[in-house]
């Protein structure tokens, strides 16, 4: 299942349980006080639960949080020592290959100068290598013969060293280039290392990336959960006020016609269903539709009925009116800008009556009217009965 989809299984159930921003379930005429209670002590239960749940929340939040900038911390160091044993591999390599070239040279020049040698060895052997009686005898005088000696000796010295150099030079760089490629595996087998080390470092951050996210998501769920429950509670609590009040009446005693006016003029900027919160950045059932204008724009009752509820509900909607119209109909008007109610409570109410001025009160992003409607309990579509 996809997270999309689990969220929305989550959201419809959260409804299905807590009953999202809830008014009354049933007409509250139909409703004893005692009834009235018991939903009241059960919602505010719900509640404190939800609370306990959202404090755990935010603790798990913190922690997490705290994870997650140690394992992004590790994470640049993983990658800054994989960055070093990379640059080092490179290094010793740039070196070998110059240890390989220099190996080589030598072996040309060494080769080279056996072959000049032993070129010389043949030619003196098949002209005959002149004997000290004859370098003597042939000697002009001692100059000469001291002369004849010495190069004879100086020649042979000079290739012998330089054969003995030359075999030195390259055993010395057989060494390097064994050292060397000893370093290339060693410096090899540290960047996979690394490599490795990275890889789990990294798959760890994602995990406590992931769980940061899980609990943002939890978080705003929690939240909106209990400011449900809390607008439930509070909802039937002034109902009980009002019912054990004197004189109170609740319920409208007339019919609902069976069809609305469009509440205020304005476009519709979010309809009615499920939707990405533009606040909260998580998937959220939109129990009404969204009318937006500019501040002031006059709100109509959409259908006649008895004003039961005004003033400011929840940080989520903001100054309310609702209204209830009769056969377990009433419909909810939330956002209103300050001082733009203008109806009471057991006013009676025409169809097109303006009740109230549009604002941006409670959780908005903009002036805009927030229609909804429960019928028989359950939130509907109010453009569904859109009539003339």
């Amino acid at each position: 299942m996809s997270k999309q989809c689990k969220r929305l299984v989550v959201a419809f159930a959260l409804l299905a349980v807590c009953g999202a921003e809830v008014i009354a379930p049933a007409p509250a005429a139909a409703q004893s006080v005692s009834t009235l209670r018991r939903r009241a002590a059960d919602a505010n239960s719900r509640l404190k639960k939800t609370r306990a749940r959202l404090r755990k929340i935010k603790e798990q939040q913190a922690r997490a949080g705290d994870e997650l900038s140690a394992a992004q911390r590790q994470l640049e160091m993983a990658r800054q020592r994989l960055a070093k044993a990379d640059k080092h591999l490179k290094e010793v390599r740039q070196q070998l290959e110059k240890i390989k070239l220099k190996l080589e040279a030598t072996r040309a020049m060494l080769k080279q100068h056996s072959e000049a040698m032993g070129a010389r060895i043949l030619a003196q052997w098949r002209a005959g290598q002149p004997s000290f009686l004859e370098v003597v005898l042939e000697a002009t005088d001692f100059q000469d013969f001291a002369n004849r000696a010495y190069f004879t000796r100086r020649l042979a010295g000079e290739d012998q060293r330089m054969l003995t150099e030359l075999v030195a030079t390259k055993r010395q760089e057989e060494q390097q280039q064994a050292l060397l490629e000893r370093k290339e595996q060693q410096a090899a087998e540290l960047v996979v290392e690394r490599k490795k080390e990275e890889a789990e470092v990294k798959a760890r951050t994602n995990e406590v990336r992931a769980l940061v996210h899980k609990l943002k998501t939890d978080r705003a769920m929690a939240e909106q959960a209990a400011a449900a429950e809390q607008e439930e509670y509070a909802a039937l609590s002034e109902l009980i006020r009002r019912r054990t009040g004197s004189g109170s009446s609740y319920a409208y005693s007339g019919r609902w016609s069976g069809s609305f006016l469009k509440p205020a003029a304005g476009r519709i900027s979010s309809p009615f269903g499920m939707r990405y919160h533009p606040i909260l950045h998580v998937w959220k059932m939109h129990n009404g539709v969204d009318i937006a204008n500019a501040a002031g724009t006059t709100i109509r009752a959409a259908a006649k009925g008895r004003v039961i509820y005004t003033g400011w509900r929840s940080s989520w909607s903001g100054n309310t009116v609702i209204i209830d119209h009769g056969s377990g109909c009433q419909t909810v008007y939330c956002h209103i800008r300050p001082g733009g109610i203008k109806c009471r409570v057991g006013q009676v109410v025409e169809r097109g009556q303006k009740i109230a001025e549009m604002g941006t009160t409670g959780l908005s992003t903009g002036n805009h009217l927030h229609f909804g409607c429960k019928l028989n309990g359950r939130w509907v579509n109010p453009m569904k009965y859109k009539g003339p």
